[in-house]
């Protein structure tokens, strides 16, 4: 129905425009479905009258517009009589009376409406549609790519802070015909000249030599202005209108930047690299960088001049300043890297740049220090991407890095990458939950300082244990401080201790418990959709708000897709809709957090503290626990408990079986040998009842280093040799069976474990130090085939935690300004596919090989021309020796003489 109102000739401009508004409507976000619409509808528009009447709209309204703006400029011009040469072409103008009549605001939105559908049509790098707009296969065909850069040839010589909103269209529309890339409409816009046109959009300046951009009707400084117009010859001081046109400027520039970056997106293209180098002067570039890097600079205080850490990223710089006012410099410095990998000139400037002291250096310093690059598989091909650092990277904590490392373990890559990819959800949340509390006043419950609260909190254990061992006694029953003194010492250490504990509660509770429960929320969703567990017969078609749905759709719907689910959220609060799925969901919650370790380990840690400091200080000696966090060889001494406790327990069960076994025959055989010398001095019967008998034999059978016999009395020969030798039987075997075999085995099993954790650790060392936690190749390969060898690589070009800001730079970026490459690896980070990480390959050692083959035929030919020339150097000598030579000759000889001299 749209298409066909705008296309036919009896509709009005206004139902035409109304109808691009609801195209524009539906067209938002990129709606694919929408755009494969149109697209059908145009390849079946037999005399493309729907493209034939955006384009004559478009046409004669700027025309229209651009018109009066040459007229109106001149007459301004005249009448403010300030000389210079004008901006634009002397074009026929319409008279004044005319321009009286004319409303140029109205005509500027209708052919800001049509740019804004072009861009919507091509949203997310809709290929087809953008070759559509170049080219239509029915009917007569209209270059919509040369029109947007001919109306934005015309526009820069009138820009103005109102007609802003058009300025940005035309650049934004053009963006989107090429991202993906397109590289037919690449070509065109290079073709068309777009480069004249952006370099002079990067040499606008509000100050300046293009002071007299402020001299437009609608910049004209305020009659309430205590301040002078500034004469050419003054100090430049704008006033708010003026400053909002630098602010303008400025965006332009910004998006200018994308457009060009946008150009030399996706494969090598050397024709196509050649013209934007060639178009682009370098000095022109570096200039803008050092400009951004000055007026950002010089409006904050504290800044980070130069190269930054990433420890000093988030104070130096903030998210909103990567998308705003950085954005021009980081493009450009994107550009120069990208450039600098195919143009040895550009390069050797870079890096000339890089290295330079004054202000300029710092400028490429601080843009080298927030823009980094990865290596990423497109399509089978590995591609360098580079992308600025969001500022919350500086958020991603040493826990979480070691347990990202620990997968290093893995001899399988691909487990590797996919158990990376799982836990890739769980860091970002963590570094944009941390960034949260950073940028929120509770500065005290951040993170960092855990590492802090638990040193503290390890002392005052020592502290207070220390003191308990001096200062208390037990006399009759009764504990009680020696001293005074040693009181108030003790309950001093005690309540710092309790402090500690209770910070280290709140910090953990607040930091960890968000992040555990919703990222297990989010595993036990994508599981439920895995497996496929149905909780109702049936999934709701139509989203319904929570209220209006049963308590048994309810908690299908939050096993099925979260809490997150657009049903629960349909308002500003989350509502559950019914009683029992609220409880369900805190049900789930509460035990997805209880079955988190380090909660369960700092809430115990906390109430031992309490009841040490309100009960008994006896439990003040469970805190010095807390060394085994803090060694990794305790840790696997228990990790080699846990993970064999399924063994443990069965040949528990089977030794506690065969005690059993001997207690019966103890019982019924040995009864009266049973007896024990206790505290007093006298002996006892312990086996008096088979419970007691059991009991005691597992005391003293399992201490006893012989075994059950070492503990009861010893048989004697010369009076029963039949139960001598009967006992002998038994207290053998029950050594030989309990002692030596099975609690043996309990020890070996132990032994071994932790011999394999120390083992796994060493190897995991050995895989960090001499293998690419991303390609998985090896050290020697890259130390034998690339120049830079191992270390450099696993910095810079596979770097683990880039790969991790890259995916934390996706999430905050706006989807729709994502680039081709972007919104690909997008898709696949979303379904946890990991054909984006480059498996087995790396760019440098692709990359060596083809340098050293032109190398070695560079070589060659020097070595071959070499040959040649001192054969015809020596040819010319022996006829100069026999007076033959002719003048001719004898100027080629001199040059050739020449030329191998240069060439060494």
């Amino acid at each position: 129905v749209i298409c066909s109102i705008i296309g036919w000739d009896s509709s009005t401009l206004e139902m035409k425009f109304e109808a691009i508004q609801v195209a524009i409507t539906l067209l938002l976000g990129g709606n694919r479905r929408v755009q494969e619409q149109f697209f059908a509808y145009i390849n079946e528009d037999d005399d493309n009258s729907f493209l034939l009447n955006i384009k004559d709209l478009l046409l004669e309204h700027y025309e229209r517009w651009i018109r009066y703006e040459y007229d109106k400029y001149r007459i301004k011009q005249n009448e403010m009589n300030f000389g210079g040469t004008s901006f634009i072409n002397r074009e026929p103008a319409y008279h004044t009376a005319a321009v009286l009549n004319f409303d140029p605001q109205e005509y500027m939105e209708k052919v800001i409406r049509i740019l804004r559908f072009l861009q919507l049509l091509c949203e997310n790098h809709n290929r087809d549609l953008q070759m559509i707009l170049q080219s239509q296969p029915a009917g007569k065909s209209f270059d919509f790519v040369q029109y947007v850069v001919e109306m934005l040839r015309s526009y820069h010589r009138v820009i103005r802070l109102t007609n802003s909103g058009l300025g940005m269209q035309l650049l934004n529309t053009l963006i989107e015909v090429i991202q993906g890339p397109c590289r037919e409409n690449q070509i065109a816009l290079c073709r068309y000249k777009v480069l004249d046109l952006i370099r002079y959009i990067l040499e606008l300046d509000g100050e300046g030599v293009k002071e007299d951009l402020f001299n437009f009707g609608d910049l004209d400084y305020d009659d309430d202005d205590e301040e002078e117009i500034p004469s050419r010859k003054s100090s430049f001081s704008p006033t708010k209108k003026q400053e909002t046109f630098i602010g303008y400027v400025a965006e332009m520039k910004g998006t200018a930047s994308t457009l060009l970056l946008s150009l030399v997106e996706g494969k090598f293209d050397a024709d196509l690299f050649d013209r934007v180098s060639s178009s682009l002067e370098y000095y022109l570039i570096r200039d803008r960088l050092a400009n951004v890097y000055h007026k950002y600079t010089s409006r904050r205080k504290n800044v980070f001049v130069g190269k930054i850490q990433l420890r000093s990223f988030q104070e130096s710089v903030k998210a909103r300043h990567i998308y705003g006012e950085l954005k021009e410099g980081i493009d450009l410095f994107i550009l120069l890297k990208k450039l600098s990998r195919y143009d040895k000139e550009i390069k050797r400037l870079l890096n000339e740049s890089l290295l330079s002291e004054k202000e300029v250096g710092n400028a490429f310093k601080f843009f080298d220090s927030i823009v980094v690059s990865i290596e990423v598989t497109i399509e089978e091909e590995l591609v360098k991407v580079y992308f600025p650092l969001h500022p919350g990277s500086a958020h991603l904590t040493e826990v979480s890095k070691s347990m990202v490392k620990e997968m290093a373990g893995h001899e399988n890559a691909a487990t590797k990458i996919n158990h990376f990819l799982e836990e890739a959800p769980y860091l970002l949340e963590e570094m944009n939950y941390i960034e949260i509390l950073k940028s929120s006043r509770a500065r005290f419950l951040h993170p960092g300082q855990l590492p802090t609260i638990e040193r503290f909190a390890l002392f005052f254990a020592l502290a207070t244990n220390f003191c308990f061992m001096f200062v208390i006694r037990k006399e009759n029953g009764y504990v009680h401080f020696s001293s005074d003194t040693g009181k108030l010492l003790f309950y001093l250490f005690a309540f710092g201790l309790l402090l500690m504990a209770t910070w280290m509660f709140i910090v953990t509770f607040f930091n960890r418990a968000p992040l555990v429960i919703k990222n297990k929320w989010n595993r036990k969703v994508v599981e439920n959709r895995r497996r496929a567990i149905s909780l109702h017969e049936s999934d709701t078609q139509e989203i319904l708000p929570a209220t209006k749905l049963t308590a048994t759709e309810g908690r299908y719907i939050l096993r099925t897709k979260g809490p997150e689910a657009e049903e629960f959220n349909k308002i500003k609060h989350r509502d559950f809709g019914s009683l029992v799925t609220k409880l369900d969901y805190w049900w789930l919650s509460s035990r997805m957090l209880f079955e988190d370790q380090t909660m369960i380990y700092v809430i115990v840690f906390t109430v031992l503290a309490y009841t040490g400091m309100f009960y008994s200080p006896l439990h003040f000696a469970f805190h010095l626990l807390e060394f085994v966090r803090k060694s990794a060889t305790l840790q696997n001494i228990l990790r080699a408990v846990s993970l064999t406790k399924n063994q443990l327990m069965m040949t528990g069960l089977l030794c506690f079986a065969i005690i059993y076994l001997y207690t019966v025959i103890g019982f019924y055989y040995f009864q009266k040998d049973f007896i024990y010398k206790v505290y007093t001095g006298d002996y006892e019967a312990i086996c008096d009842n088979l419970w007691n008998c059991y009991i005691s034999t597992i005391n003293l059978g399992l201490r006893m280093g012989g075994g059950i016999g070492d503990a009861i009395s010893v048989p004697s020969f010369v009076l029963n040799d039949e139960h001598y030798y009967a006992r002998v039987l038994y207290d053998l075997t029950f050594f030989i069976i309990i002692i030596l075999i099975l609690l043996n085995i309990i020890f070996g099993l132990i032994i071994d474990t932790f011999a394999e954790l120390r083992d796994r650790n060493k190897r995991i060392e050995l895989e960090k130090k001499n293998r690419c936690f991303i390609c998985s190749i090896e050290r020697p390969e890259f130390d034998r085939l690339s120049r830079t060898g191992f270390h450099q690589h696993i910095q810079n070009e596979h770097h683990l935690w880039n790969y991790v800001f890259f995916m934390l730079h996706l999430k905050t970026k706006d989807p729709t300004e994502f680039d081709g490459v972007e919104s690909t690896i997008a898709e696949q980070v979303k379904r946890l596919d990991p054909a984006w990480i480059p498996n087995e390959r790396a760019l440098i050692l692709e990359e060596s090989p083809q340098e050293e083959k032109e190398s070695e035929n560079a070589e060659m030919f020097s070595r071959k021309f070499m040959e040649s020339l001192q054969a015809q150097i020596a040819m010319t000598l022996a006829r100069t020796n026999q007076n033959e030579m002719k003048p001719g000759e004898a100027k080629r000889s001199v040059t050739m003489a020449r030329s191998s001299d240069r060439l060494g």
